[in-house]
């Protein structure tokens, strides 16, 4: 009889995987792994370290550095050579079906913090935090808004990795005592967040501190329960159910290897939303099927990310919504992409979203589509998608297209938004 043996765990798992030889008449069916980035840059510029000091390894803010990248090609390594050489559980060759990844978050934890604002305990804290930045902010001649001067733990922390030498001969006030100051008023803060509270902290009936812990580890449990329910699920039924993954995420500071990034969108089913934040080049528009994405979204969040979307494969992509953090598009191209939709039958477009600094709707030419002021008893002011839905679009002109679909073409200081009513008023109460 075949027995099954799952595993369920953070590095630990490797254990498992390195004694296997212990558990006869076994086989490794499934495995999770859990890891933190490695030695990372400091998340925002601080006199004397700026973002071009960070690069040297190939990243910038908030990105690995060289010894951070290191660290992670030794796990990559290990994992390799542990579930592909020896144990023979992973193919040689990337193969989307074998693999898949999940970010949790935490929706709720906010609103604990609101809660939670008027302990005592948080208070004395807090204005533990907000002497230490004013006295900070002193030191670097900072006049404005000094409270809330906070990056320098952070920065302090990442930057004596690397620069130490620096900070002692630029910063005359810098010195041991000063960093650790900052580390011993920040920790309490930080402890706090983890849900580790000395004195009460039930608000409103609801214990902030098991709460907060529940968030930070529940969502992660969750998953972690509900992938081995799945594989088991898959086990019995002799199937492989690991064929997709909600999110995939590509980040990176370098540009990305076309034929890689092909590989890897041809091999993954990605069921929600793809995420662009790494440079591709020009001609990945060459190499690339619009069709072959398949989700809800697709967001493209670096300043190089969507350089290769040109306006024809825009009018390709057959996906819900749309979004470009960067400025990509003419004014003529997106009157261009209005007017594409507006001729199509494509039903499935919910927004698209582009990036434009301080764009007029006098910039943007659509009489040939006949626009319509708002009016009441044509739709809603604000939209039903919960990132607009406090957004009154009243401003922006509406476009009837021949089948009764309508969208408005809005805009605002830095976004152009054309979002289609597929529900036009709230449900009656």
């Amino acid at each position: 009889m075949l027995h099954y043996f799952l595993v369920l765990s953070s590095l630990v798992a490797t254990i498992f995987a390195e004694n296997a030889k212990d558990f006869d008449g076994m086989r490794l069916e499934f495995v999770q792994t859990l890891w933190r980035h490695g030695d990372r840059a400091a998340l925002d510029e601080l006199y004397p370290i700026f973002e071009s000091n960070w690069t040297f390894g190939g990243g910038g803010l908030g990105e690995l550095t060289p010894l951070g990248m290191s660290q992670m090609n030794d796990l990559g390594t290990m994992f390799r050579r542990i579930y592909v050489e020896e144990q023979q559980f992973l193919s040689h060759r990337y193969v989307g079906k074998e693999m898949t990844s999940q970010q949790c978050s935490c929706a709720r934890f906010n609103e604990l913090q609101e809660k939670w604002a008027g302990l005592p305990e948080v208070q004395t804290n807090r204005k533990k935090m907000l002497a230490m930045n004013l006295k900070v902010a002193a030191l670097y001649n900072v006049t404005e808004n000094q409270a809330t001067f906070w990056p320098y733990p952070d920065a302090w922390k990442c930057q004596r990795n690397w620069f130490n030498e620096t900070l002692y001969r630029e910063l005359p006030f810098y010195n041991e005592q000063l960093y650790r100051e900052a580390l011993t008023t920040f920790a309490p803060y930080k402890q706090l967040m983890e849900g580790h509270f000395v004195n009460s902290s039930t608000v409103d009936g609801i214990d902030i501190a098991h709460e907060t812990q529940v968030i930070q580890s529940g969502a992660l449990l969750n998953e972690l329960f509900d992938r081995a329910q799945e594989k088991a699920n898959c086990i019995k039924a002799g199937r492989n159910c690991i064929s997709s993954v909600k999110e995939l995420h590509i980040r990176k500071s370098q540009p990305v290897n076309i034929k890689d990034l092909k590989y890897l969108l041809e091999n993954i089913k990605v069921t929600d939303e793809y995420v662009f934040c790494a440079p591709i080049p020009v001609n990945f528009s060459y190499d690339c099927d619009p069709q072959i994405f398949k989700c809800r979204k697709l967001d493209f969040g670096y300043k190089n990310s969507a350089d290769w979307v040109t306006l024809e494969l825009l009018c390709q992509f057959d996906v819900p919504q749309l979004t470009f953090w960067v400025q990509r598009f003419s004014v003529k191209d997106i009157v261009s992409y209005a007017t594409h939709w507006f001729n199509s039958e494509n039903s499935k477009l919910e927004f698209a979203k582009f990036k434009f600094i301080n764009p007029t709707l006098e910039n943007f030419t659509i009489d040939h589509l006949n626009p319509m002021p708002f009016c009441e008893k044509r739709r809603n002011r604000c939209p039903f998608v919960e990132e607009w839905k406090d957004t009154d679009m009243s401003s922006g002109v509406d476009i009837l297209r021949k089948d009764g679909l309508l969208a408005t073409f809005y805009v605002d200081p830095t976004w152009v938004i054309f979002y289609i009513w597929h529900k036009r008023f709230p449900d009656d109460v």
